[in-house]
């Protein structure tokens, strides 16, 4: 079988922890071992990506995205740690052409920044999750 296009952006895909859950969950259902080629591993970590996220009972596939909510949260917003300099620079550079005189961001409006950062962050993705057509998107073979 020739290389999955993600093993072929992410050769270690097939060793993540994710995929080798998919792969047991996918050898216990089936009663048949995966073949180690990381074609065939990545394909049943697809596999059950559709089945948690594109499932045809509407109550299941909203049961499973509230399940993964937080974890979709927590690996696409922002952490405080990663924020950029170069987002309080913008910030400052906004309010000097507002005819704002902003030297220096005090540290805790820097932290009062971040939160509402993070807030719209979080309400934008969770308003995307919440539209009717998210879990009836189809996954595009090649990400």
């Amino acid at each position: 079988m020739e290389k999955h296009p993600l093993h072929l952006k992410n050769p270690e895909l097939q060793t993540s922890p994710e995929v080798q859950r998919a792969v047991l969950r996918e050898e216990q259902k089936t009663g048949e071992k995966v073949p180690n080629d990381p074609a065939e591993r990545i394909e049943a970590y697809m596999d059950r990506l559709e089945n948690i996220f594109l499932n045809p009972d509407e109550r299941k596939r909203e049961r499973n995205l509230e399940m993964f909510r937080d974890k979709i949260y927590d690996a696409l917003i922002i952490k405080r740690e990663n924020f950029p300099d170069s987002y309080f620079e913008l910030q400052k550079r906004i309010a000097r052409e507002r005819g704002q005189a902003v030297e220096e961001i005090p540290e805790n409006v820097r932290e009062q920044m971040m939160d509402v950062a993070i807030e719209d962050q979080k309400a934008s993705l969770g308003a995307w999750m919440d539209l009717p057509h998210f879990g009836r998107c189809r996954l595009p073979g090649v990400v």
